[in-house]
């Protein structure tokens, strides 16, 4: 009897420590394999009704270092990029590795086994340039594997980190980091199946930004103290005009992501810049 009163505690223990990582929400289940943390998390999200499809995400942020991973249920690689103090970023799409830096305009293939002499290196701008002859582009390693269905579910992954967490990205930077590669993704995927660079038009903003949203309250902008800007909806926080309010809180303008968007217009989506940028708040971005 003693040893039974002595157990039962460390059970229902237990169970409750299972319940507070793993979770039901409104778009699937949700893992965390560790205690979340303002610089660290890690889990895997499987969708409502889709067998065993999962995403497994990782993400870290510490002493600036950047690190975000999203594979599949087999642990197959979809993307990862890693972002060093010195602004080297290695980006691994699929099977293909790619290296750019913070002020380069491009981000260029390189075969796998230059990679390990690469990173040992602090490297300038004009070193990573003479790297690849390669014509391979991050565009087209993302093209190739679009016909995987996790790239649709990075959307509801992400809601559903938020759902289960109770706060948005500006709370978590290892989070704003999963949220802001998920954007990437999504916005790339549009960029590239209709041939056009969402961010090159700039000249609608006296037009009036249509925000998208499944939660109409949310979707109603009224009480912004400024909205977004245009038909292309400047300073919204999600992928074109669809408002993804869990980055920020609501669905109104914020100058971070705006500079963002200035960002993206001005280097290409395919920059190190706007494909993954560091240091990002709602509240400003240095390009």
């Amino acid at each position: 009897m003693r040893v039974l009163s002595v157990l039962l505690p460390l059970l229902f223990a237990s169970v409750f420590s299972l319940k507070g990582l793993l979770s039901r929400t409104s778009y699937g289940l949700i893992t965390f394999y560790t205690r979340p943390e303002p610089s660290f998390i890690s889990g895997e999200f499987s969708p409502q009704n889709e067998g065993s499809i999962k995403l497994i995400f990782y993400s870290e942020v510490s002493d600036g270092n950047q690190q975000v991973t999203l594979t599949d249920g087999n642990k197959n690689v979809i993307i990862k990029y890693v972002i060093s103090p010195h602004g080297i970023a290695f980006i691994q799409v699929g099977q293909l590795n790619f290296i750019g830096h913070k002020t380069a305009d491009t981000i260029l293939h390189v075969p796998t086994t230059e990679i390990p002499i690469i990173s040992n290196h602090n490297l300038l701008r004009d070193q990573i340039e003479k790297l690849s002859k390669s014509n391979i582009t991050v565009q087209h390693a993302l093209g190739l594997t679009f016909s995987m269905r996790e790239y649709e579910l990075v959307e509801d992954m992400s809601r559903a980190m938020d759902e289960v967490l109770g706060s948005h990205g500006r709370d978590y930077p290892s989070v704003m980091s999963v949220y802001l590669i998920s954007r990437t993704l999504i916005q790339s995927r549009s960029s590239i199946l209709s041939a056009n660079d969402p961010f090159l038009a700039r000249d609608t903003r006296n037009s009036v930004c249509t925000v998208i949203h499944d939660d109409p309250t949310l979707a109603d902008t009224s009480t912004c103290d400024k909205v977004a800007e245009g038909a292309v909806c400047q300073g919204l926080c999600g992928p074109g005009a669809t408002c993804w309010d869990f980055v920020c809180g609501d669905c109104c303008y914020h100058q971070g992501c705006s500079d963002h968007d200035t960002c993206c217009g001005e280097n290409g989506m395919f920059s190190i810049k706007c494909f993954a940028p560091t240091d990002f708040t709602c509240d400003s971005y240095a390009c």
